[in-house]
């Protein structure tokens, strides 16, 4: 039986997704009792699916799910009977026919996704090509289904299974904790989407009422003159629910919730309660290693994020999707559900951002500004303050698939042709506050150095692909299947058949903007996601590293995000910033979906972020000059050469310098006549103002000084500051080894104990002092070699 399938680890994944497809395909003919049947086995289903949810004492798997799920597996799982036999059947087939193999297809080739049992289990039947039978039925289908029809149907989850955050917002609905304000999403996920609101939590209502009660028997004791007397206070006996008779347990609650609402929760918490593999080669921040040194994804992510490209599909159609279009209520409740169950687990997880006005009160008491309406673009990076909890590398790829699926809505670009109209849809209007937060807090708290695919960087990728949604190609596909084919050839279908694809165009850093008039409104729509993370954006750049190595990877991802600022894009956020543009109602829209996150009320213009833009651009300047100063001869004489070619070290570097400081002056309105200073830290302690040079002394900042400094009376270069410290310790240069630097240290440090004198052996660290060392060394031993021949023979 299915039931006992379900309970044996032995059968394979794909085996009893396919007895799962076979029944799921007959409960529409089944009646009541399959129904039945399909709800008692619910819970069952979903535990071979995610793996069973641990409840034990150790605090670092508890709450996870246990090893053995199916998205959670490392390595594909095998093929059931029913695969094998239709491949001998196809190949077979196929060497007797001595057909020549399809367009595009390879021998060698993985079995595709689609195939997979347990994918065409799991995923849905959204995307595929229209055919006279109805698609099969799959589990995510039958549950909607299920959920619409069955709406009392009720599945308990461990409350302490939720992230904290998401559980202290869940109880300030209740207003159990003043202090604790739950967000707009989370307000409206419980009280509206979800089938049972918080007054229906019974059991979670139950423990907070008697923990109210423990807090206030222990206040009375600890003010009674006998309270050193009545310490043995028992916790009340536990209680049994209504669905499914799980007991109460005084330390976790249970919350009930519906059929799709309960699989959509496990689904959404999986990435970062999936288990840890008890081995270093895969975990759910890195990939595992073939033996071949190549990077290959768990298969169980992969399923997973295929899967969700098919729910997105799925919960969140477009306007001309011809398989499943909003129509009903129950369908709209569903889609709202994905997309705010999506913000609960993975972008509010990431910490809680504090509200504008409670930043601007703290930054009113500390008296660094006289009006909290003063506060331009330039205090952007201080106004974001979040304890901040990057989210894990699957839940990035996942949230960059759900951006490019905003992107390619059609609605986008039909609202666009409407001017003075409101252009975002719905699921991406819900979007746009955490998703702002969400760039905000990856741009002010994630590390800048780490890989491309960090969370530093893959905020900074999928805020690009928001910002540009005229970056979208569409094209008309012609059907080529067998089945069109015979349709054609019959007369039972048009010769020209086709589909419109869409997808998006990922532009390179040297690529010309595709922006026009005509998506002003969408600008408007999504001011202050243009402008506040290009303020914070901006004031990072300066940790970029400039040096020899990585300097192309940085000027790389400056060019990326200053391309898609054009003078035309410039010029409608600053026209729409000033309130001067005819479309301050679409503004005024999306000041009402940010909320309390919107930027304060007052003068915001791109001009005011000119001190970091000037920062960063002479920070790459001084990088620059640093280089080309420690070039050796031979390095000076190939940048000659590439000079010819306006490329290399000098030549290209400063062609690049020279582009990048154009487009900085149309970004942030600096003067026609201003290039990037840098000077000598000789030369600057010079010339420093003599009210620098009382407050810098040997080398080091003063107590005034720095009282001056932090309230904004004097302002300090950083070439003013001398090196404090050993040199001799002083981090590995560009041209030196870091192993050599270790030992030429070490043996300096040796040298001077013994024998007192201090001689440093740091320069031979350097590996250009290495190489003429070995070359002179190499013409004394010949010189003196041709002597002693001379001289003996």
């Amino acid at each position: 039986m299915l039931e006992a399938a379900l309970k044996n680890e032995k059968i394979t994944p794909a085996e009893l997704a396919e007895a799962l497809l076979s029944f799921i395909h007959d409960i529409p003919t089944g009646g009541t009792s399959a129904e039945q049947r399909f709800y008692d086995i619910y819970k069952f289903v979903c535990d071979r699916v995610f793996g069973p949810i641990l409840v034990g004492k150790d605090e670092k798997d508890r709450y996870h799910h246990r090893e053995g799920g199916w998205l959670g597996e490392q390595t594909r799982w095998s093929r059931s009977s029913s695969q094998q036999k239709a491949q001998r059947r196809s190949s077979s087939s196929s060497n007797a026919a001595m057909r020549l193999p399809a367009r595009g297809t390879n021998s060698n080739e993985k079995p595709s996704l689609e195939t997979d049992p347990v994918v065409k289990l799991l995923g849905t039947a959204v995307g595929k090509s229209k055919s006279f039978d109805p698609p099969p039925a799959t589990l995510i289908e039958a549950i909607s289904t299920e959920s619409a029809n069955r709406p009392g149907w009720g599945f308990t989850l461990p409350f302490d299974a939720l992230p904290k955050i998401t559980q202290e917002a869940w109880l300030a609905t209740f207003g159990t904790n003043p202090s604790i304000h739950s967000t707009d999403n989370t307000t409206k996920l419980l009280t509206k989407i979800l089938r049972r609101g918080p007054q229906e939590q019974k059991e979670l209502l139950t423990f907070l009422q008697r923990k109210d009660q423990t807090k206030q028997r222990f206040s009375m004791v600890q003010l009674s003159p006998r309270g050193f007397q009545n310490q043995g206070l028992h916790s009340p006996s536990p209680v049994k629910t209504k669905a499914g008779d799980v007991a109460l347990d005084q330390d976790s609650p249970n919350v009930i919730l519906g059929m799709l609402e309960y699989f959509l929760f496990l689904y959404f918490r999986f990435p970062q309660a999936k288990p840890v593999p008890k081995y270093n080669s895969v975990n759910s921040g890195m990939h595992s290693h073939s033996n071949f040194g190549q990077k290959t994804e768990p298969y169980g992510d992969t399923v997973y994020h295929f899967l969700f490209r098919k729910y997105l599909l799925y919960f969140l159609p477009y306007e001309s999707e011809p398989n499943r279009q909003i129509g009903s209520s129950s369908d709209k409740r569903e889609s709202e559900l994905f997309v705010r169950t999506l913000i609960t687990l993975w972008l509010e997880t990431q910490g809680r951002v504090k509200p504008t006005n409670e930043v601007l009160n703290a930054i009113n008491r500390r008296s660094l500004v006289a009006e909290p309406a003063e506060l331009g673009l330039e205090f952007a990076y201080d106004v974001i303050q979040i304890q901040f909890n990057p989210p894990v590398r699957q839940i990035r790829q996942c949230l960059r698939s759900t951006v490019v699926h905003m992107i390619l809505d059609p609605a986008l670009g039909k609202s666009a042709l409407r001017e003075s109209s409101w252009s975002l849809p719905n699921a991406m209007e819900i979007l746009q506050q955490p998703f702002y937060n969400h760039v905000r807090s990856s741009f002010r708290h994630a590390s800048i150095h780490q890989s491309d695919s960090s969370p530093f960087y893959a905020a900074l990728d999928a805020w690009l692909i928001w910002l540009e949604p005229w970056n979208v190609n569409e094209m008309n596909m012609r059907d080529f299947s067998p089945r069109q084919a015979t349709q054609r050839i019959i007369g039972s279908t048009a010769n020209n058949h086709a589909h419109r694809r869409r997808n998006v165009y990922y532009p390179k850093h040297n690529h010309k903007s595709r922006y026009s008039s005509v998506w002003e409104p969408y600008i408007a729509a999504n001011l202050h996601v243009y402008a506040t993370p290009l303020a914070i954006f901006l004031r990072r750049a300066r940790e970029l590293d400039f040096g020899a190595k990585k300097v192309q990877r940085s000027m790389t991802t400056l060019r990326r995000v200053f391309r898609v600022f054009t003078p035309e894009v410039v010029d409608a956020i600053s026209r729409h910033l000033t309130g001067s543009s005819n479309l301050s109602h679409i503004v005024q829209r999306h000041n009402f979906t940010l909320g309390s996150f919107a930027p304060p009320p007052g003068p915001q213009t791109l001009s005011s972020c000119q001190n970091d833009m000037k920062a960063l651009l002479e920070e790459i300047q001084f990088q620059h000059l640093k280089k080309v100063r420690d070039l050796d001869v031979v390095d000076r004489f190939l940048a000659y050469l590439e000079s010819f070619f306006q490329s290399g070290v000098v030549s290209g570097e400063e062609r690049e310098m020279h582009r990048l400081l154009e487009r900085a002056r149309v970004i942030v309105q600096l003067p026609p006549d201003y290039l990037p200073q840098t000077i000598s830290q000789d030369q600057a302690m010079a010339t420093a103002p003599k009210e620098a040079k009382e407050f810098i002394k040997n080398g080091e900042l003063t107590d005034e000084g720095h009282r001056n400094v932090v309230m904004g009376a004097t302002k300090i270069s950083r070439y003013d500051v001398g090196f404090v410290g050993d040199r001799a310790k002083a981090r590995a240069g560009t041209y030196e080894l870091e192993i050599l630097v270790d030992v030429s240290v070490w043996i300096t440090e040796i040298l001077k104990m013994k024998t007192g004198l201090d001689i440093s052996l740091r320069p031979f660290a350097d590996y250009r002092n290495c190489l003429a060392f070995w070359l002179l060394s190499y013409v004394f031993w010949l010189f003196v070699k041709s002597f002693f021949v001379s001289y003996y023979y």
